[in-house]
C-alpha cells in the first residue's frame, strides 16, 4: 500500500493553521500562561518534545534557549523570572532532572549568566546576549547577529606563529 505524500499546499495550509492558533493564546496570554505551558519551552519531557535523547550539549543550548526566550517573553510584556529549579518543571524522572541541573553548572552556560541572587532568578548577562542568541539559535528583536565570519586579532607574535604553521604545511 503506497504511503500518502504531504504536499508543499497542506505544509503551508497547517502551518498557518498552527501560527493562527499561537497567535490567539499569545494575544491572550499573561505570563502565568506562559510560564506554565510547556510548549513554551524547550526543556521538557512530553509526549510532543523530549529533552530525553538529546545530548548533554543540546540540554545546555535549550536552557540559554529558556532563558533567551523569557527575555523575549518579557519584551513583549510578560514578565517571566525563570529560577534554577523552574528548569526541570516539566521534566518527568529525577535521571532527567539531574541531567538538566548538571548542564546549567556547565561551564558554557554560566558564561552567559549573571551571579545568582538571593531571588535564585537565573539573569543573562546582558553584555552577552548576542553571544547567547548565538549559541542557542534563538534571536530576538533588537538583538544584533553575530557575524559569521571569524574575526582574530593575532599581533606580531600571533602572526610569526601563524606563518610559520603554515610555511610547515607546505
Amino acid at each position: 500500500m503506497p504511503i500518502d505524500t504531504i504536499t508543499a499546499e497542506q505544509l503551508h495550509t497547517a502551518a498557518k493553521a498552527a501560527a493562527e492558533d499561537a497567535a490567539e493564546f499569545f494575544e491572550g496570554a499573561n505570563a502565568a500562561d506562559i510560564f506554565l505551558n510547556p510548549e513554551c519551552w524547550e526543556l521538557r519531557d512530553d509526549a510532543d518534545f523530549s529533552i530525553r535523547h538529546m545530548t548533554d550539549e543540546e540540554i545546555r543550548h535549550s536552557i540559554v534557549a529558556d532563558l533567551v526566550m523569557a527575555i523575549d517573553w518579557g519584551n513583549q510584556g510578560h514578565q517571566i523570572s525563570l529560577r534554577w529549579y523552574d528548569l526541570t518543571r516539566f521534566v518527568r524522572t529525577e535521571s532527567l532532572r539531574t541531567r538538566v541541573l548538571d548542564a546549567l553548572v556547565h561551564h558554557e552556560v554560566q558564561s552567559f549568566l549573571l551571579p545568582l541572587q538571593e531571588d535564585d532568578v537565573l539573569r543573562l548577562d546582558p553584555t552577552y546576549l548576542a553571544d547567547a542568541c548565538e549559541y542557542c539559535g534563538v534571536y530576538i528583536e533588537d538583538v544584533p547577529i553575530m557575524t559569521s565570519e571569524v574575526v582574530i586579532e593575532l599581533g606580531s607574535e600571533g602572526e610569526k606563529i601563524l606563518r610559520e604553521a603554515r610555511d610547515s604545511l607546505r
